[in-house]
């Protein structure tokens, strides 16, 4: 693993788990909104907190480590399509497990300014996704990843039963 790629992890990590919840907290402090907390919000905190840990600890796993033996380096397609593990299920499975756990945040704190957060980066995420990463992948892949589109759903999984 390059040391390249380790920070742009860790710099992501940091971002989306550290600093925007932090600022959040920060903008529920100053405009005095309520606090939501109930023994509901912690039990759900927690299990959204244990799935998006493992969706995203499975993706990196499919994806960077596992089925094709080749390192993915962060902003560039790979060299070959990848359909195995979590992808055959979600196309997006690192997202997905980045917005479980950005949920959990706002489940176990209760501070509203995280919920919105939450939805703020639900918003802006589709969009890169839509309109920059999908249209690349278009054209790295063709026709295989347009297909690979019409089986298998962006954010929500779809299990096949067999």
């Amino acid at each position: 693993m390059s040391l390249q790629f380790k920070i742009c992890i860790t710099m992501e990590i940091f971002f989306i788990f550290g600093f925007f919840p932090f600022i959040a907290v920060q903008v529920n402090i100053f405009f005095k909104w309520p606090i939501i907390l109930s023994i509901f919000n912690l039990i759900a905190g927690i299990l959204f907190l244990f799935i998006g840990g493992m969706i995203i600890i499975k993706s990196a796993r499919d994806l960077f480590y596992k089925p094709h033996q080749e390192m993915i380096k962060p902003n560039r397609a790979p060299s070959k399509f990848i359909e195995t593990g979590i992808l055959r299920y979600v196309r997006n499975p690192m997202y997905l497990g980045y917005f479980c756990v950005v949920l959990s945040e706002f489940l176990l704190f209760g501070y509203i300014a995280l919920l919105f957060y939450f939805f703020i980066l639900i918003i802006l995420v589709h969009l890169a996704v839509v309109y920059m990463e999908e249209p690349s992948l278009e054209v790295s892949f063709g026709s295989e990843y347009i297909n690979y589109k019409k089986r298998v759903n962006r954010w929500i999984p779809k299990f096949r039963l067999k």
